[in-house]
């Protein structure tokens, strides 16, 4: 069976611009190259979406950049080509299409909260988030009027929340989003993310606004990104880590590792750590409102690790 013309049907079916858009996709020589191509020869109505494919043709030795967006690097041809361009924003697709990550019209990154909380004002809710998500993407959920669900890192944990939970939209901060089929069960589509996200972005020019105005429009919060350790005894050093903050904190939640919220006048912060399944490796993630309670708490926890 031809897979291709249904999936592409889906996505049209999806898109729903407020107005023209320029768009510049960084294919990574995986497998969204075929499908773009064939979704942007159909006609949208009097839409007219300018749009530039790179590294668009499949090759298993992934020439470009690798076949992962998140490596350091990776995004700078896709930021330049968006500048160059004068594109609304660029969107970059790993191998196999089911994750993707963003840049704004001045080729900066967009945080992985940010993408979350624009294109959930289009879903009714619940939202689904993973444990790591920020401030950011809970306080955009909870302006636009949704109710947040809290789900484990990993696809097979996100489905069933989602079904369990009637969740209409959800997203890690690993570049996966997740959307519900008409059968229940949910998927995760870097083409189906970008298109949700480019009927967001339409609707920010519509109004006069350009993605990166209302990026700068946001709070500023101060995030580590999720940081790696080798470990030779990952349970003991995470007790260890419990004991050290148990008297400070708020908020403890063991749903997916250890994950500790803090509020003093000194300023709010919180952490998780988590384990990994599959490598000696402790995972690392931090966030805080102010700069000074970030580096200090980061700095501790690293020698805590």
């Amino acid at each position: 069976m031809d897979y291709l013309k249904p999936y592409v049907g889906f996505l049209k079916n999806k898109i729903k611009l407020a107005g023209p858009l320029s768009v510049v996709f960084d294919c990574s020589n995986g497998t969204t190259g075929k499908v773009l191509k064939e979704l942007f020869s159909i006609k949208y109505s009097v839409l007219s979406i300018k749009y530039k494919l790179i590294n668009e043709k499949p090759d298993g030795n992934f020439p470009a950049h690798g076949p992962n967006p998140m490596l350091p690097g990776a995004l700078n041809q896709l930021k330049s080509e968006v500048k160059k361009q004068k594109a609304d924003f660029g969107a970059a697709f790993d191998a196999d299409g089911d994750r993707v990550f963003f840049v704004d019209d001045r080729g900066r990154e967009v945080p992985g909260d940010a993408v979350l909380g624009l294109i959930c004002q289009a879903f009714k809710g619940p939202i689904a988030v993973d444990v790591r998500a920020g401030y950011l993407a809970k306080e955009l959920i909870k302006a636009g009027g949704k109710r947040m669900v809290e789900s484990r890192v990993g696809h097979s944990f996100f489905k069933k929340l989602m079904k369990v939970k009637k969740s209409d939209f959800g997203g890690e901060i690993s570049g996966h989003y997740y959307s519900p089929l008409a059968t229940g069960k949910s998927f995760d589509s870097g083409l189906a993310a970008a298109v949700y996200f480019a009927n967001a972005v339409s609707e920010l020019k519509k109004l006069g606004g350009k993605l990166s105005e209302w990026l700068d429009s946001l709070p500023k919060y101060y995030r580590s990104g999720e940081l790696n350790f080798s470990v030779s005894d990952k349970d003991r050093i995470m007790k260890g880590v419990e004991r050290h903050y148990s008297r400070l904190a708020r908020k403890v939640s063991k749903k997916d590792g250890l994950k500790m919220e803090f509020a003093s006048p000194a300023g709010e912060w919180w952490f998780i750590v988590r384990l990994s399944q599959t490598e000696d490796f402790l995972r690392l993630c931090l966030e805080a409102k102010d700069k000074k309670v970030f580096d200090r708490r980061l700095a501790e926890l690293k020698a805590l690790l």
